[in-house]
């Protein structure tokens, strides 16, 4: 959760850069730590899932010793970067409330990571829930370039000739040359 919420204290940064000016702030946010979050996220969960119970490494008394000082600083790290920055994400809520979320927050974090049962089916839901929020941005991309959005359909479909089999629009080179005019392209292209 650190890693997710470290780079949000940029936000303004990246939201008052002309550098930036191409898109939003969060796009930037995901789109440079997002495939890092993704990878640390899905190592440890493998890790926790496949390996562990067949190495037992975290049983060693002294990775136990160094492992729970180094979650603990962690938690508390993130909890802090939590309680500064959601009065910005938040506007208006008062102290208390930040106190609460935060309280919750820490309590399912701390229920979650002390059942494995209920590990395995966060991972396991995540799991899916990227794959389907992958699925659906690819084919939210593929619907806005098609043209189907617009109201254009293919390139041949764009012709206006007696042989628009040769016409296929601005996007490849037409085989032959007619007279046909292609939206996008110049008339007779070959």
């Amino acid at each position: 959760m650190g890693l997710v919420m470290l780079p949000l204290n940029e936000f303004q940064v990246y939201e008052d850069d002309p550098v930036y000016g191409f898109t939003n702030a969060l796009a930037v946010e995901f789109g440079m730590w997002g495939p890092l979050v993704w990878l640390t996220y899905f190592l440890t969960t493998f890790y926790f899932v496949a390996l562990e119970p067949r190495l037992r490494i975290f049983e060693i008394p002294a990775v136990k010793w160094v492992y729970n000082p180094t979650v603990i600083a962690t938690c508390a790290f993130t909890c802090y970067l939590f309680m500064v920055n959601l009065p910005t994400y938040m506007p208006g809520v008062s102290q208390t409330t930040v106190w609460l979320i935060a309280m919750v927050v820490v309590g399912f974090s701390v229920v979650s990571s002390a059942n494995f049962g209920i590990m395995k089916w966060l991972a396991i839901v995540s799991t899916y829930g990227f794959e389907i929020l992958a699925f659906t941005l690819l084919a939210l991309v593929a619907f806005a370039y098609s043209g189907v959005a617009s109201g254009t359909s293919s390139p041949t479909s764009r012709c206006s000739s007696t042989t628009s089999r040769t016409c296929t629009g601005s996007w490849r080179r037409s085989r032959t040359t007619t007279s046909s005019t292609c939206s996008g392209g110049s008339p007779g292209a070959s």
